[in-house]
């Protein structure tokens, strides 16, 4: 879990000479800080994502950066996050991210919270290899099964190479589940996979 406040921050993350020549599984993060849902997940979940998400499966949070730029306007501090001395949002800068994702692979984003899931390998970010998870109804309706849902979103992703490995399990959109008070998202999930 690391802020990453653009793609080409994410790409030169990975550009070391200790992830040449990996295959793994990304995670981006679309979560507008000036939402009230977003700001309440970001103090919730940055910290205890980064420790479990370890050092197999990143969730980058795009936007977000580990410094601010002197004189920027309209970059925000982020308040919540100890595993790092300072992070800041950058609207701008999200919001450019968001046009290259929503060209390079193919969704709508609606300025709802979400997670792209894409392919990484030949030291490159592969954004047309990717599932959107729409993920803000989960956090406003069902709190306990949304952070269930996460960990095994994130145990799934160390433990595989290629989205198309788990695309089918979490292709969802949450506006089309019933979610009902004692039902699990893995057996939502599963139900539409089989559709």
């Amino acid at each position: 879990m690391l802020p990453a406040a653009s793609i080409s921050d994410i790409n030169d993350h990975f550009k070391s000479s200790r992830y040449s020549g990996e295959k793994r599984i990304v995670g981006i993060m679309l979560a507008r800080y000036t939402i009230a849902e977003s700001r309440d997940m970001v103090k919730q979940h940055f910290d205890y994502w980064n420790y479990f998400s370890e050092e197999r499966y990143h969730i980058f949070w795009l936007g977000y950066g580990a410094y601010a730029l002197p004189g920027e306007p309209g970059q925000i501090m982020v308040e919540g996050v100890s595993c790092m001395p300072r992070v800041f949002f950058d609207n701008k800068i999200f919001i450019e991210g968001v046009n290259e994702i929503t060209k390079s692979a193919n969704i709508k984003y609606k300025d709802s919270i979400g997670i792209l899931l894409c392919n990484f390998y030949a030291n490159s970010l592969h954004l047309g290899e990717s599932v959107y998870i729409e993920i803000e109804t989960l956090i406003k309706e069902h709190g306990k099964e949304f952070r269930k849902y996460m960990n095994d979103l994130i145990a799934d992703c160390k433990k595989h190479n290629d989205i198309s490995e788990i695309k089918l399990k979490y292709k969802i959109k949450p506006h089309m589940i019933e979610l009902k008070k004692k039902a699990k998202p893995l057996d939502i999930i599963g139900k539409i996979a089989k559709k």
